[in-house]
């Protein structure tokens, strides 16, 4: 098991879990994007990015405004 933080809470997950993995936990309202240690996440490659322990995850959903 892993430690990592997601939106400022802390979170235990299984050890070599992907952003896929996280996403299919903890579902996300739509649309939304995600950074892994403040770097940006392309959706395609949610499938091989691997989480390590004290990772920091942001799970962003846009804002609209004028």
């Amino acid at each position: 098991m892993i430690s990592i933080s997601v939106n400022g809470e802390n979170l235990t997950i299984a050890k070599n879990s992907t952003l896929s993995n996280l996403i299919s936990i903890i579902k996300p309202q739509q649309p939304f994007a995600v950074a892994v240690n403040t770097v940006f996440i392309a959706r395609a490659n949610y499938d091989t990015t691997v989480l390590n322990n004290k990772d920091c995850i942001d799970i962003v959903n846009p804002v609209a405004g004028g």
